[in-house]
């Protein structure tokens, strides 16, 4: 009967921890469940948009800034997306890197060009997400996927061009290429991003040759600049050339002038002269005469002699009336 008694005891002492439990978590119930559906709120910061996916299933759309609510863990998933962030790929593996040491693949940094020489490729790529659907569930692995379309577009391009104008001229000319190409083949793929630049960080030939590319370099630099020199030259002779023409020109354009004048002076003056003669001839002969005299005996050596002496020594005499 004791052992009885204190197994009833120890049974009721059971039962009113059980009825304390359960009564704890009724009371907790509905606090689990506030807390459960609490976690159905999430925030989207103003840099980001978000996708949201219902069971598995992605809802259209997106969803901008601010505080959200939707169904809890795990019924609903939230995957946020800085769309204005500019992302970063590297291009064929950095020289960096492989100045460090590090292993590089070749096929992932070596191009061929059009004439047959190998060209070391490094470089950035640029690119924003425009597209959110698109960006998480068309690609497994986008900035990789980025990374191998450009390095395909760079190898394709520079099997176009020459190593000369590759390493000089056309670096430019590939990089605007290159993005156009890139962005026409990730939207055949539908990815959802936006190429922002890409850019050529480096361009060299393989150790081997550097040296003769760079004499090479240098002798093209050297060219360009004696020509540059005489062009220089040439530019500033140029000017003076044409002042001292412009000034002959001028020089001869009033001298002409000057000639001109003074030759329609002297005819004006030659026929107001013949007019004159025929109105009283003898005086305008007369005049004409001692005119001449005036002009011309001032450039001659004279010698006055009277009549007698001019006789003996057989001179002719001038007679001044």
């Amino acid at each position: 009967m004791h052992r009885t008694y204190e197994d009833k005891r120890t049974l009721v002492r059971k039962k009113g921890a059980g009825a304390k439990i359960r009564g704890w978590l009724f009371r907790a119930l509905p606090w689990g469940i506030v807390v459960y559906l609490a976690t159905g709120f999430y925030v989207v910061q103003p840099n980001e948009r978000a996708v949201v996916r219902r069971f598995g299933r992605a809802i259209p759309g997106v969803v901008g800034p601010g505080l959200h609510w939707g169904l809890p863990v795990p019924l609903d998933r939230v995957d946020r997306l800085r769309v204005f962030e500019h992302k970063r790929v590297p291009i064929g593996g950095l020289l960096m890197e492989r100045s460090l040491g590090r292993r590089i693949q070749p096929q992932e940094l070596e191009c061929l060009t059009g004439d047959y020489n190998l060209i070391l490729l490094s470089g950035i790529a640029q690119y924003r997400i425009r597209d959110c659907h698109a960006y998480l569930f068309a690609c497994v692995d986008v900035p990789q996927t980025v990374a191998m379309v450009t390095t395909s577009v760079f190898c394709e391009l520079m099997s176009r061009s020459g190593v000369d104008s590759v390493l000089t001229v056309d670096r430019l000319t590939l990089q605007s290429s290159a993005q156009r190409t890139v962005q026409e083949i990730l939207d055949q793929y539908g990815l959802g991003v936006e190429i922002m630049s890409i850019s050529l960080e480096g361009l060299s030939p393989p150790a081997e040759v550097a040296n003769a590319f760079r004499e090479v370099t240098a002798a093209r630099e050297d060219a360009q600049r004696l020509v540059n020199e005489a062009q220089s030259y040439a530019n500033s002779l140029l000017p003076k050339a044409r002042g001292e023409a412009d000034r002959l020109l001028q020089e001869a354009e009033s001298h002409g002038n000057e000639i001109l004048a003074r030759a329609q002076g002297n005819r004006d003056r030659f026929l107001q002269m013949v007019g004159e003669l025929g109105t009283n001839r003898a005086a305008n002969l007369r005049r004409l005469y001692w005119e001449s005299l005036e002009r011309i005996l001032p450039r001659l050596r004279k010698i006055v002699l009277d009549r007698e002496t001019s006789e003996q020594a057989g001179l002719s005499l001038i007679e001044i009336e």
